[in-house]
């Protein structure tokens, strides 16, 4: 157990870093965002909205290509070559091919927002910054695809320092286009858009600089075999699940922010600051997640029953300890943490209840990523689908609109913690189904994903 530790968390933690630093980008537009001597608190609830229809579009890509997962940590337990610089092909591929459809549906962003009743003044922005992300989402789901071969090769050092060079420089652009610095104007909410997508395509072509020569066999190799038809609906019919699965926790808090707009834009600032914070501290047992897919997945490529069993347990109980202490952290210290993003005394107040319960869920959110990280690694996506969508959608959204806006509601326009309590049983229906679906799968050795 202890060779399989010092193993996970050689890829784990690295990999946790690069997510900490992709949060990093989205935390430093928020904070810089939210510090405008203006307006801070409708850009704020523009940036939120933006950002939940941007990234929940493209987290169901992103979700489709994390059955490169298995399909290539398979291939690199198996020693075959061939099968690695096949996937690696395909999902570039695939990426390109789902970034124009998902760009498409998002080009009437302002109508999506309308139907989702949110408020009338931060549409205008919001729509904008939704328009300055769109070129952005070919680079970063391809960026995603390098991402997932970095992991299953063991090789992470070109993803940190592209992440470390992108936040630089995405601090950079933020300061010029946000305020209004060497001769722009000041574009608020909109500029922050502009340096996330210049950064997003910095990050993919300087991945691909970098790591050139560890890239070079599987991306100069022939390319006819991977634009074969059947290959690709295959590993189509094997991500879009995932996709499906992590959409339906995206769209869960992504949710609690529409409804928070029911109840206003200053319950919809503290939300934004809240799931941020959440956010952040969701990266490390992500990287854990990720990083314990492709273990799991090694061991299904080798046949080694055992290997497999010991990477999904020592996950898990590795991901618990950590995850009490961001729960700590969050119910010691919620003030001193939202004053990090406003000074704005409304938003203050909304979010310093709202990141205690925040708190409450860290445990459970972390088991329910690094469960379903081992089951994508076994090549198991239609059932952790379905577990998610049942804990969400008919377990948890229930719950928090019901404390929010049913009798129990408090105030005539609700209650903002009842969304966050709804979210916290969500997330604990998640974890404990998807658990005992683990203990289910690895009874027996299961087959390698050709």
């Amino acid at each position: 157990m202890r060779t399989e530790l010092a193993a996970l968390f050689r890829l784990g933690l690295p990999v946790a870093l690069a997510n900490f630093g992709y949060m990093a980008m989205g935390l430093l537009d928020t904070a810089m965002v939210g510090h405008m001597e203006q307006g801070a608190d409708e850009a704020l609830a523009a940036v939120g909205l933006g950002n939940v229809l941007f990234m929940g579009v493209h987290h169901f890509g992103m979700g489709v290509l994390l059955a490169l997962d298995p399909l290539i940590s398979q291939a690199v337990g198996a020693r075959d070559e061939a099968g690695i610089r096949r996937n690696i092909q395909r999902g570039l591929i695939l990426a390109l091919a789902l970034s124009i459809p998902l760009a498409a549906l998002l080009v009437p962003a302002w109508f999506w927002m309308e139907l989702l009743d949110q408020p009338a003044s931060v549409i205008p922005t919001a729509r904008d910054y939704v328009w300055w992300s769109l070129p952005s989402m070919a680079v970063f789901l391809g960026m995603n695809v390098l991402r997932t071969t970095f992991q299953a090769l063991h090789h992470l050092r070109p993803l940190i320092l592209v992440v470390l060079l992108a936040n630089i420089l995405n601090a950079f652009l933020n300061w010029v286009f946000i305020y209004g610095h060497l001769g722009f104007p000041p574009m608020g909410a909109r500029g922050s858009a502009m340096a996330s997508t210049i950064g997003r395509a910095f990050q993919f072509v300087a991945a691909l600089v970098i790591a050139w020569p560890m890239l070079r066999p599987y991306l100069r190799g022939s390319w006819r075999l991977s634009f074969a038809l059947r290959p690709l609906l295959r590993i189509l019919r094997l991500g879009l699940p995932i996709g499906f699965q992590v959409s339906f926790e995206l769209l869960a808090f992504a949710s609690a922010l529409i409804f928070m707009g029911w109840i206003g834009k200053t319950a919809q600032a503290g939300h934004q600051v809240t799931i941020q914070l959440a956010a952040f501290a969701f990266m490390l047992p992500l990287g854990l997640s990720q990083a314990a897919s492709v273990r799991v997945g090694c061991a299904v490529g080798k046949r080694d029953h055992a290997a497999l069993v010991s990477a999904a347990r020592v996950a898990l109980l590795s991901t618990s300890l950590l995850m009490l202490g961001w729960a700590a952290l969050f119910l010691l210290l919620p003030g001193p943490l939202a004053s990090l993003f406003t000074q704005d005394p409304a938003v203050l107040a909304i979010a310093t209840t709202l990141i205690p319960i925040a708190g409450a869920f860290q445990l459970v959110d972390g088991l329910q990523v690094v469960a379903a990280g081992c089951l994508r690694g076994m090549a198991d996506t239609l059932w952790p689908m379905f577990l998610y969508m049942v804990g969400f959608w008919f377990v948890g959204a229930p719950v928090g609109l019901w404390l929010a806006f049913g009798e129990s509601g408090r105030g005539p326009d609700g209650w903002p913690n009842g969304l966050w309590w709804g979210l916290a049983v969500g997330l604990t229906f998640a974890s404990t189904v998807l658990i005992l679906r683990i203990r289910s799968m690895v009874r027996t050795l299961t087959p390698r994903v050709e």
